[in-house]
């Protein structure tokens, strides 16, 4: 069996302000929108659990340099698609409504501004695990 999944909380960005990529963890990680956020790199130690033998694993980092680039996998560089993902994990509250609406405006704008001046670097390790059930 092969599975491959992803290690978001190995994303990284390079061109964009600090604080605004820390906002923009804060809010994912504390969303349904990224539940399982290590579920890449513990790949390995549930097949191991499950009893899968001869269990390999190699990880993958995955390079980007433009949105354009990045996508498909990390979507929310993208314009728009943060915004998306956002509503999909909608709150009722107004405040929360307000500071994603600032967010998004925030994210979108540094990630042009980024892609403009050849600065953005998106970085993410995808994780490629093998085994045999017997």
């Amino acid at each position: 069996m092969t599975l491959v999944d992803t290690d978001w909380e190995s994303l990284a960005f390079d061109g964009l302000p600090d604080e605004l990529v820390g906002r923009l963890r804060r809010r994912l990680w504390h969303s349904s929108v990224m539940s399982g956020p290590s579920m890449g790199r513990t790949l390995r130690s549930r097949l191991v659990r499950a009893g899968v033998d001869d269990v390999r694993c190699e990880p993958i980092a995955l390079c980007f340099t433009g949105p354009e680039d990045a996508g498909g996998v990390v979507g929310f560089v993208e314009p728009g698609t943060l915004e998306m993902l956002l509503a999909a994990d909608a709150t009722p509250e107004p405040a929360q409504r307000t500071a994603d609406a600032e967010l998004t405006a925030d994210w979108s704008a540094a990630v042009a501004a980024a892609s403009t001046r050849g600065e953005l670097l998106t970085v993410l390790t995808m994780w490629v695990v093998t085994g045999v059930r017997r």
